[in-house]
């Protein structure tokens, strides 16, 4: 232990790194806080674009546009199910989509309000079935990973 007066002084850093100090710290907080946010937005971007496109093609009646949207195994949670949640491959998951809407007519699905909730979700509001009297309000809720819908919880 030394006593106070033997202590080295402390160097200041030489003038050409102290001016680049404060610009090093802003870019090092600029990119910790911007690049999460744009990074989320993109994919809720994506994922509002992918449930577009899939009631699109749902009320054309493509079916083999809509399960090129779709991941191998798809959880599902309805009124088709008793409310009870099923994992089900691509093809089974189709089939009981297309019953759903093909009681109701082609074009049947009609989107009020779609939005994004987090990073993986997408809430679609609209109503299904044909106006003035067959419609009743739906709500879905998508999970969406990969550009692929991975589940769809249907009420």
């Amino acid at each position: 232990f030394l006593p106070a007066p033997f202590l080295p002084a402390p160097r200041p850093l030489p003038l050409r790194w102290a001016g680049l100090l404060p610009l090093a710290l802003a870019g090092l907080l600029w990119t910790c806080h911007a690049n999460p946010t744009t990074d989320l937005e993109r994919r809720q971007d994506a994922n509002l674009r992918l449930a577009k496109t899939l009631h699109a093609r749902l009320n054309r009646g493509d079916w083999t546009a809509v399960g090129e949207l779709c991941a191998p195994t798809v959880r599902y949670r309805g009124g088709l199910t008793g409310f009870a949640e099923v994992d089900e491959p691509r093809a089974r998951f189709l089939a009981r989509y297309r019953t759903a809407l093909a009681a109701n007519g082609p074009g049947a699905l009609e989107i009020r309000q779609v939005y994004p909730a987090g990073g993986y979700h997408v809430i679609v509001e609209g109503r299904v079935g044909q106006p003035p009297n067959a419609a009743r309000p739906v709500c879905l809720i998508y999970t969406i990973e990969n550009q692929r819908v991975t589940r769809l919880h249907a009420y």
